[in-house]
């Protein structure tokens, strides 16, 4: 069975220049299907760009983020107990 990808908004906001009138429109969207896995995110869409936020690019994001928290911190080993130590 095939479905069909089902885009909602959930917000939309402009912004208008005072100066020349233009104005920036920003819509944000929920998706039933996105990236490889065709799994629920959300897109961004803005002067003709759009951003996904797929559920895994946002792992993968996560996963980066912490891995380079851990490269500040490091565990020594102390006889019956483990320090934190955060540089």
């Amino acid at each position: 069975m095939v479905m069909s990808n089902i885009k909602t908004v959930i917000e939309e906001w402009s912004v208008k220049d005072l100066e020349d009138g233009s104005s920036l429109n920003i819509i944000v969207l929920v998706c039933t299907e996105l990236g490889n896995q065709s799994k629920p995110g959300i897109q961004v869409c803005y002067m003709g760009n759009i951003i996904n936020f797929e559920p895994l690019a946002v792992e993968h994001g996560i996963v980066r983020l912490v891995k380079s928290m851990y490269q500040n911190i490091y565990w020594p080993i102390i006889p019956g107990r483990y320090m934190k130590i955060s540089m």
